[in-house]
């Protein structure tokens, strides 16, 4: 199963990488590796030392890319850099927007757990979960 993820050597050693848009951007390339998609996914997560992290996943029959530098609830690069994800994803204009939101109610990087999902259905649809009430009603 291919599984990517975001490194970068440093003084000798591979480590993890996150929170570099530009990085993450130049990683789309990894997603054909990954086969037909089931689902991607932003969360939040607790890191070494205690650091929140913000992650987005995408999972496909093949396996997996993990982007750190994509983001959502403010208007930055993160942001810019995860609608280049979704139309990389040919995701229609609704889940883009709703997750490019420049203003996420409630959004907090202390809140660990999953924010969002998008699942591809076997017939070409997708369904759209948010853990706010606006991204639900949009």
């Amino acid at each position: 199963m291919y599984r990517y993820v975001e490194t970068a050597k440093l003084e000798g050693k591979t480590t993890r990488t996150g929170g570099i848009t530009r990085r993450s951007l130049k990683a789309l390339k990894h997603l054909p590796k990954v086969g037909k998609l089931r689902y991607v996914r932003g969360y939040i997560y607790t890191g070494r030392y205690g650091v929140q992290h913000i992650g987005v996943l995408v999972r496909g029959e093949k396996g997996s890319v993990r982007f750190g530098g994509f983001s959502w609830g403010y208007q930055g690069e993160g942001s810019r850099g995860l609608a280049e994800l979704f139309k990389a994803l040919n995701l229609p204009g609704l889940a883009l927007r709703v997750f490019t939101l420049t203003e996420w109610p409630g959004f907090s990087r202390s809140d660990v757990g999953e924010h969002w999902r998008v699942t591809f259905n076997d017939d070409g649809t997708y369904t759209v979960f948010a853990k706010n009430s606006l991204a639900k009603a949009a």
